[in-house]
């Protein structure tokens, strides 16, 4: 049987995601008290008379059951990847789209998969490309520090919304020059900037017809 290839995508951007547990942050439960107070950390055993949780230092506490008023179990980040790469369909591509920014938020931290999540969103459905590339261009600027990556993601956001002027300032923002775009690209990018600045719509289609489509 052969499958929809996103949804092949899907599934090994998810055995990535296990092979990556161990980077990721623990378990995170809280325990409730009757006497009012929350106490957070992960359960490392349990069973019907007590509670034994391991706090964020190394310690560890013992609760017995009859002082424990709820228990608050929390998923872990690996738990909520994979929960969300189980949920991806083909037929609804902004759940890529919106688990790719996840994945690409400091808290986070899969930038790989985060990259790979909405470059598929924009292959699926080409009407996602602006958010993805802004999303791209806004990793880029503020976590990766490049500003070059993120001056391309930001052109090619253009080239779906040429008319944007909140996407022209973003590109002004990354401050990049001229001879920067130069060097990292064949000179479309820049050309069709220019275009863009001058209000010539169909230069700059000339110029970005398959940046929809482009890494």
């Amino acid at each position: 049987m052969i499958e929809d290839p996103p949804l092949n995508i899907a599934r090994l951007l998810l055995v990535a995601a296990l092979l990556l547990a161990a980077a990721l942050p623990a378990r995170a439960d809280k325990l409730v008290l009757k006497d009012g107070r929350k106490v957070e950390g992960r359960i490392a055993s349990e069973d019907d008379k007590e509670v034994k949780l391991e706090l964020a230092q190394g310690s560890a506490l013992i609760f017995p059951r009859e002082h424990i008023l709820e228990i608050i179990r929390e998923k872990s980040s690996v738990e909520w990847l994979e929960e969300k790469l189980r949920a991806l369909r083909p037929s609804r591509p902004a759940d890529y789209l919106q688990t790719g920014i996840w994945c690409l938020s400091p808290e986070i931290k899969r930038d790989d998969l985060g990259v790979r999540l909405l470059s598929t969103a924009m292959a699926l459905d080409p009407g996602l490309t602006v958010p993805a590339r802004r999303a791209l261009g806004d990793w880029c600027l503020n976590q990766k520090r490049d500003r070059v990556r993120a001056a391309q993601h930001y052109v090619r956001a253009l080239a779906a919304d040429p008319r944007s002027a909140e996407l022209r300032a973003l590109f002004q923002k990354s401050k990049v020059s001229g001879d920067e775009l130069r060097r990292a690209d064949d000179g479309k990018l820049l050309d069709a900037l220019a275009a863009a600045r001058k209000g010539d719509w169909a230069v700059f289609g000339e110029l970005m017809p398959s940046a929809r489509g482009s890494s």
